[in-house]
Parts: C-alpha cells; sequence; structure tokens
C-alpha cells in the first residue's frame, strides 16, 4: 500500500507525522519503508533519532535521478534502470522493539546531505524529466514505487511529499498513491493552497474509486483561551470541504526538537492518542484495499470457471496447462535478460507463433534468436526438435534474419532429440543449464577443491559438532549434531535460509566452511541431483571494498578469474536454489566499524537470503550474544563477554522465521585425540604427547580449540626441549610459534627477523596508545611504510616492502 503524507505549506510537521506513523507500523509487525521526496528540503534524515542513517547515507533518489539524466543525455543504451542503485540506497533502522515485533522500519533518502547536494540538485533538468510523452520521470517514480512495494514487499510505502505545485508534489499527491493523508495548519494559506489540491485529488477519485483520502489538522492550538477561534476556523474549513478526520493538538515541546515519539526510549504513541489513530486508519484502509482486490480476483475466477464449465471437460485442466506454461516462457526470459539479451515474450512471424524472441543490441554482430520453451515432466522428443526447426526455418526467409534455434526443456532431453538437434542446428538447453550460463561457476568450484585436497586440513580435519539455538533451553543439556551432516540436513529443509554459525576464534569455523565447500564442489562436479554449488566468500579479504552484497561478490570473483561476473545473475541463481553462498568470517568485516554500523553491514549479507537461497555465515559468538550457559557446559566456557553492538546484530536475526543460530563446539577429547593421531603418525607417541599437554598448566584447555591444538602440536616439542626441566606455560609456547611466524615471513619478504619484530613492537605500540585500542588497517599500513621508511634493510626497497 502506497501512502503520501502532502502538505501545501512546509513547517506543518508533516515530515514527523509521516516517520512517526511508519514508526508505529512497524512496531505492529509491518514492513515499511519511508521514500523522503522532499529533494529540494530534505529534513527526514536530520531527525536525532536517526543519525544512524543519515551516517550510512551514501547514495539516494537524487543520485538516480542523475544516473538517469546522464543516461538519457548520452542515449546510453546500457542504462539498466533503478533496480541496483534502489537496493543499494535502502538503509534500515536498528530498533529493538520493531526487530521484536517481527517488524521493518527502511528509509530511502535523497542522498548525501553534503556540501555538493545543492550543485547536484541544481543539475537536475526537472523540465525535461516531466517533458510531456517523452520524459522519463514519471516512468521511473512509478517504477521505484513498484520495485519496494511488489518486488522487495514492503507493506506500507509512506511518502513524504515535495510542497506546493510542481510535477513531483502532484505524482506524490495525486497520482502514485493509494491513500494521501493532507497535513495542514488552520492558517489562510494552508486553506486556499489546500482546497486546489483537494479539488485535484477529487477529479483522480471520479476516474480511481480506490484513492483515499485522510485530512490531518496538525498543531491545533488547545489553549482554552482559543476555543472559539478555533471553531471558527474549523467551521470555514469545514464549509470549503476541508474538515478534518483526525486533530492532532499543538505540543509546544515539539517545537524545540524532532522528537519521533515511537522512536523514543521510555515514550511511546500511547501518550497521543491521535498518532495511534492515524496508523489504524492506514491498517484499515490497506485491509479495505486488500479485500476489495480478492473479491476481484474471485469474481474473475467465477466468470472464468462459469465459462469454462460450459465448455467441453478438461477445459480447466487446459487452463491450469496454460498458465504454467506462459509462467515457464517468463522465468526462461528473465534469465536472457540477465545474460544481456533483450527478451520479447509471444512473437509472431506471420501464422507460426514463437514463444520468446532474442536480440542482442549493441553487439558487433547482430544475434537473434527464436526460442521454443517446453514446460513438461516428460523428456523432450526427436519430433518436437524437428518441427521447431522447421519453425524457425522459415522464419529466417519470412525475416530475412539468421535466427539461432533454442530450445529450453524444464526436465530434460530425449537421446534422440540430442542427434536431431545437431543435424538441424538446434541448440538444447534445460531450465538449469541456462541458469548456470549466468555465471561461470568453474574458478569457484576449482577453488573450493585447491583450498582443501593435498592440504594439511584434508589430511588433519575431524569431525566437529553444533549445537542449535533453537534446542537450547536453560537447565537442559542440548543435542549436538555432527556438523557437516548437520549443514547438509538444514540444505534440505524449505524454508530456512540463512544458519548463522557463531564459535570463539580458532573453535574451527574456516576450517568447517572450507570442508563444506570441497564436499558440494565435488558433488556438483559428480552431477549429483539437486547438488547446490558452493561459493565460499572469506569476508576478511573484503574488508577494503564498500561492506556491499554486490561489492563482496564481485570482489571474491575478482580474485579467482578475469572474467567480470554479473552479481544481480549470481543472487539470481541463488534465490532459484542453486548455490550455497558461504560467507566466512563476519567478524573481519565488523571489527574494524563502529558498533552503529554492524546492522547495516549484517543486512547487507541477509539480502542474500531471499527466495529459496541457502547463505551460512560464520562469526566469532561475542559480535552477536554471550555464549548460552548450556552450551558452555558441553565443551567449556569461552571466556568472551559480548562486543558492544552485539545485541543488534542478535536481533536482526533472532526473530527471522526462516533464520536459524547454530554454535560450533570445541574439541571433545575423543576428538582431540583423532587430531593428535593424524597429526603425529608413528614413530611419534601421540599417546605421551597428550599426557604432556595434561602435565602442562592451562594447556588441556586450550587443546579444546583446533588452531590452538594445532599451535601445541607445533611447537610443544621445541619448547619442552629448551626448558631443561623448568615447567613451560602457555607464554612459552606463543612466544616459539610467534618465532616460526617471523622466520616464515622474514623468508618471505627477504628480511632478517630483527626488522619484523621491531615493525611489529612498532605498530603493537601504535595500538595500544590509541584512544579506543584499535586502528583501521589503512592507517596501520601508512605507519608501516613510515616506520620501514627509515628503518630499511640494506638492498630493500620500500616499494617492495
Amino acid at each position: 500500500m502506497i501512502v503520501t503524507f502532502y502538505s501545501f505549506k512546509g513547517g506543518v510537521g508533516r515530515s514527523m507525522l509521516a516517520v512517526e506513523t511508519a514508526a508505529q507500523l512497524a512496531r505492529r509487525g509491518r514492513s515499511v519503508i519511508v521514500w523522503d521526496l522532499d529533494l529540494e528540503a530534505p529534513g527526514i534524515q536530520k531527525i536525532p533519532k536517526l543519525a544512524e542513517i543519515d551516517a550510512l547515507c551514501a547514495k539516494g533518489t537524487l543520485d538516480m535521478l542523475l544516473d538517469l539524466q546522464g543516461a538519457q543525455e548520452s542515449e546510453a543504451a546500457d542504462y539498466q534502470g533503478p533496480e541496483r542503485a534502489l537496493r543499494d540506497s535502502i538503509l534500515d533502522l536498528a530498533d529493538g522493539r520493531i526487530a521484536k515485533a517481527g517488524g521493518r522500519l527502511s528509509f530511502l533518502l535523497p542522498g548525501k546531505l553534503d556540501d555538493s547536494y545543492g550543485a547536484r540538485y541544481a543539475a537536475l533538468d526537472w523540465a525535461r524529466l516531466f517533458q510531456p510523452e517523452k520524459g522519463p520521470g514519471i516512468d521511473f517514480f512509478f517504477r521505484v514505487a513498484q520495485l519496494l512495494t511488489e518486488d522487495l514487499g514492503y507493506d506500507y510505502l509512506v511518502i513524504d511529499s515535495r510542497t506546493g505545485y510542481t510535477d513531483l508534489g502532484s505524482l506524490c499527491a495525486v497520482h502514485l498513491p493509494d491513500l494521501v493523508v493532507l497535513v495542514y495548519t488552520l492558517g489562510d494559506q494552508n486553506l486556499s493552497g489546500l482546497e486546489r489540491v483537494v479539488n485535484a485529488v477529487t477529479r483522480r477519485q471520479a476516474a480511481d474509486r480506490s484513492l483515499r483520502v485522510y485530512r490531518v489538522a496538525n498543531k491545533v492550538p488547545g489553549d482554552p483561551r482559543l476555543k472559539n477561534a478555533v471553531s471558527r476556523r474549523m467551521s470555514e474549513f469545514g464549509s470549503r470541504n476541508l474538515e478534518p478526520h483526525l486533530v492532532v493538538p499543538l505540543r509546544p515541546e515539539w517545537l524545540l526538537g524532532d522528537a519521533v515519539p515511537s522512536l523514543e526510549r521510555g515514550a511511546g504513541a500511547a501518550a497521543m492518542p491521535e498518532l495511534t489513530r492515524l496508523a489504524d486508519e492506514l491498517e484499515r484502509t490497506r485491509e479495505e484495499l486488500i479485500a476489495a482486490a480478492e473479491r476481484e480476483i474471485q469474481e474473475r475466477r467465477v466468470r472464468r470457471l462459469g465459462r469454462e464449465r460450459e465448455d467441453e471437460p478438461g477445459a480447466l485442466r487446459r487452463r491450469e496447462l496454460f498458465e504454467r506454461a506462459k509462467r515457464f516462457e517468463e522465468q526462461v526470459a528473465d534469465l536472457f535478460r540477465l545474460l544481456g539479451y533483450q527478451a520479447t515474450v509471444g512473437y509472431t512471424q506471420k501464422a507460426m507463433q514463437f514463444d520468446i524472441r532474442l536480440e542482442m543490441p549493441g553487439a558487433a554482430i547482430p544475434q537473434d534468436a527464436l526460442v521454443e520453451c517446453k514446460d513438461t515432466d516428460r523428456p523432450v522428443g526427436q519430433r518436437e526438435v524437428r518441427e521447431f526447426a522447421a519453425k524457425v526455418a522459415s522464419a529466417r526467409k519470412g525475416d530475412r534474419r539468421s535466427y539461432q534455434a533454442i530450445m529450453i526443456a524444464r526436465s530434460r532431453f530425449a537421446d534422440n532429440a540430442h542427434a536431431e538437434a545437431a543435424e538441424a542446428f538446434v541448440q538444447l538447453r534445460t531450465h538449469d543449464d541456462l541458469m548456470r550460463l549466468l555465471v561461470d561457476l568453474g574458478p569457484s568450484l576449482d577453488a573450493c577443491i585447491r583450498g582443501y585436497e593435498g592440504t594439511e586440513l584434508e589430511r588433519l580435519y575431524v569431525e566437529q559438532e553444533l549445537v542449535f539455538q533453537g534446542e537450547v533451553e536453560p537447565g537442559r543439556k542440548p543435542p549436538a549434531y555432527p556438523a557437516s551432516q548437520a549443514v547438509l540436513d538444514w540444505l534440505d529443509r524449505p524454508g530456512e535460509n540463512l544458519l548463522a554459525l557463531l564459535g570463539d576464534f580458532g573453535s574451527g569455523k574456516t576450517s568447517l566452511c572450507k570442508h563444506l565447500g570441497h564436499l558440494l564442489a565435488r558433488r556438483a562436479l559428480e552431477k549429483r541431483e539437486g547438488a547446490r554449488l558452493p561459493v565460499v566468500i572469506d569476508l576478511g579479504q573484503a574488508r577494503s571494498a564498500a561492506v556491499s552484497l554486490e561489492n563482496i561478490l564481485a570482489n571474491h570473483f575478482q580474485s579467482l578469474t578475469s572474467r567480470p561476473i554479473n552479481p544481480s545473475a549470481l543472487l539470481h541463481l541463488n534465490r532459484a536454489g542453486q548455490l550455497l553462498l558461504i560467507f566466512d568470517g563476519f567478524d573481519e568485516v565488523v571489527g574494524y566499524l563502529e558498533p552503529l554500523q554492524f546492522a547495516e553491514s549484517l543486512r547487507q549479507i541477509l539480502r542474500a537470503a531471499e527466495g529459496r537461497a541457502k547463505v551460512l555465515l560464520t562469526c566469532r559468538t561475542n559480535f552477536f550474544r554471550d555464549r548460552p550457559q548450556e552450551v558452555s557446559e558441553l565443551r567449556g566456557p569461552s571466556g568472551l563477554i559480548s562486543t558492544p553492538g552485539a545485541t543488534r546484530l542478535y536481533e536482526e536475526i533472532r526473530d527471522r522465521p526462516e533464520a536459524q543460530i547454530a554454535y560450533l563446539l570445541e574439541f571433545s577429547e575423543s576428538q582431540v585425540e583423532q587430531y593428535l593421531e593424524r597429526a603425529l603418525p608413528p614413530p611419534a607417541d601421540w599417546q605421551a604427547f597428550r599426557r604432556q599437554i595434561r602435565d602442562t598448566y592451562n594447556l588441556d584447555d586450550l587443546a579444546r580449540r583446533p588452531f590452538l591444538l594445532d599451535m601445541i602440536v607445533t611447537t610443544l616439542p621445541g619448547v619442552l626441549a629448551g626448558a631443561r626441566g623448568r615447567e613451560v606455560n602457555v607464554a612459552d609456547l606463543y612466544e616459539a610459534y610467534s618465532a616460526r611466524w617471523f622466520d616464515h615471513a622474514a623468508g618471505q619478504l627477504g628480511i632478517v627477523r630483527r626488522y619484523a619484530e621491531d615493525l611489529l613492537a612498532h605498530l603493537a605500540r601504535f595500538i595500544w596508545d590509541s584512544p579506543d585500542g584499535r586502528v583501521h588497517y589503512q592507517v596501520l599500513a601508512d605507519k608501516a611504510r613510515e616506520f620501514l621508511g627509515s628503518h630499511l634493510p640494506p638492498g630493500i626497497s620500500l616499494e617492495r616492502l
């Protein structure tokens, strides 16, 4: 449902009412997006409670309009519309009460309000955008509204409209909404101006009865001494059909700030029943619109069934098959569009009907094709291929075009169909084949296999266990499952899009991801039916880019291949149930961000968890919450408390019905023994080594974590030999392990160990002295260059280092 808040004059409290109403609806469990279209004087993002949104805003509606204008001026053929930029511009407000209610409150803002905003706004050619019949502006705003309400599925689109008599104001108040909320005060300027707006809306109502109007008189004085004056003004407004449906009294304290009651802690709409009534009216109107639409659908169905009952038996079944075939044709056309084609569904050449016609615009050599779609569960046979080839041959002569012939099947082709196709030059593809043409996933599968097969990880891998948050109950020991099989079982469960796997540092999250990636890659190469293709993304490599989902995906594939990929096509594959996206190390992304930015980074990942998608996200537990006591009792306490901002992250996924949270458990005693037996083959005595671990103070607890157990295996023998009988402690192990790392790093860089140690000591001191104990990695790199500039080893250039 689209709701516009419109006022003829500014300063009447329109924006505050829009945001307050949106917040109330979100706290009722609705998904709501506020679209600020007061581009000339934007102000919503400067509301104090929206400071987080303002800080995150990089682009918005103004930037999308400038892109559209630039494409129009340059006649760019590759302009793809606002779809991608729109998703990048939407910002969600992190509010615990909204999340608990299952709601969502998002904002689409004009753009970043920096010093350049005025110049960017002035660069817009409004006359050209709204040029009659030619201007693309109207189509742009209708398309964005459609994307928000239909594609992204928001329950409410709340528009904060530009004021006055403008093209954009008319579009917002008359043409876009299902309901327009007219906000005004009782002044003379509002009376004369608003009357013209109401007349325009009334004319629209005559043509479209679905448009509703709700009038709100705001900031009405409640002083008893002004009672008669207010009554006279109300009568005057009523005489012009402007009597308000709702009167909101003036609150003097609101004149000193921009408070939004439903977003204030300790305050709420209960203090102002008038504002609750406005949200109630929107809910009632939405229910009426939904009921009216359902009645219309039902009436159409009854009329259609009545006609079909008059026909021969089987008409209803034929109708169902026809509608299913048409849906399949649209799905295939969408896939070709993602591949860069212009796809026309339902092309007729003389008396011949073709399902889809394809054109490749801008190609050096024109590429045209005709497509036949076979939505059937049985194999497509030789005869169908031969008949289609004959139709295409006739169309080539009729249109004088060298059409390619492509046949797409829902299921598969018979063996004789392939032989016929080879002779008749018809390309045969299944729907799944076509989907996998969208993105070359070969490099991703190769990376999954190379990163595991023949490595130390494969030789030493020990299956761990995990516990699901949903099975953690106070005072009860939760069941533990083998981790790999638990994830594979989760892949088979419909409706569960996201699995957040939490574990402490060194607990084996990355090892599990690599193991799963290898397992699924092998299944995919063996062409097992229903096998999902794994894409394992190390989020530690995504830190240098803006943390958007598209950037993360593009950067990952750039590290694997020189061929560019289309992130939208990859996400389409994911939504269609073809992939498992594994995002490993979310803590690497947010580790250098401010806590207020944690939630927005997570929302970027959650955007991938749509449709039939499967997304596995790993992170250190303390970035989401403290580890539950029941989980700690299974393998021992974590020793970490939650990070600032963790509660927001946990709330983001806790109440999502499609999300699961699991905790990766540290090694049990039997798993420690399995690891040691593999890491220390004969003639080494792994059992004696296990006793040494138990006899070393505090070492037994550390051995439960896979990473630390590896460190113990690597360093303990040398430490014990050098100790000469004295007691060995954890500090000795860390020193020995660090020494091995220094030697390795020095060998890679071609410098002696002393320079590496001096550099690390310098950077550690710099971090220690920083106000909050952390430094952005780019600042750290600058400090390293600064230090090495005065400590360069002989014969080593700064550029090489």
